[in-house]
């Protein structure tokens, strides 16, 4: 299932509990943007023990992002043979949520077509969301995978 720019915009101001994004970009681009809310992931981290305590989580909605829609919808795919439930991607990527959020215009030629909500909600949404990116680059707190228990009888 895709989710819109919009609708994540959205979710993201509203500070949506249910709501968890896997990021498939690379970790340099994941510290230099981080999302709130998000978990930085590999394809080949899908496969992990630990990536099954994080992405099944009763009633969390799973967006995956990457720079571009089709990144995150291969990854997607991943999981969801691995029995991951409650998948979604960003529709066009995080560079069409740049386009589109982040750096609104509304003179954009484009822009015009929007209605009035739209607008007015982009306008806001391309204010409020730099700052929660800001205020969860700061908050990012490493992952540590769980280290195998040596020695015994």
């Amino acid at each position: 299932q895709l989710i819109t720019s919009d609708e994540l915009a959205f979710r993201l101001l509203d500070k949506d509990k249910n709501l968890q994004i896997i990021d498939m970009r690379t970790p340099k681009e994941f510290k230099d943007m981080t999302f709130p809310r998000s978990k930085s992931f590999t394809v080949e981290g899908l496969f992990e023990k630990f990536a099954d305590k994080i992405i099944n989580i009763k009633k969390k909605e799973n967006v995956f992002i990457a720079n571009d829609e089709l990144t995150a919808k291969k990854a997607a795919i991943v999981a969801d043979k691995l029995g991951f439930n409650n998948i979604f991607v960003l529709k066009g990527g995080v560079n069409e949520f740049t386009k589109e959020i982040l750096n609104y215009n509304p003179n954009d030629v484009v822009a015009h077509n929007h209605n009035d909500a739209t607008k007015r909600f982009r306008l806001k949404a391309s204010i409020m969301i730099p700052k929660l990116i800001e205020e969860s680059k700061n908050s990012i707190v490493p992952d540590k995978k769980p280290k195998r228990v040596l020695g015994g009888c």
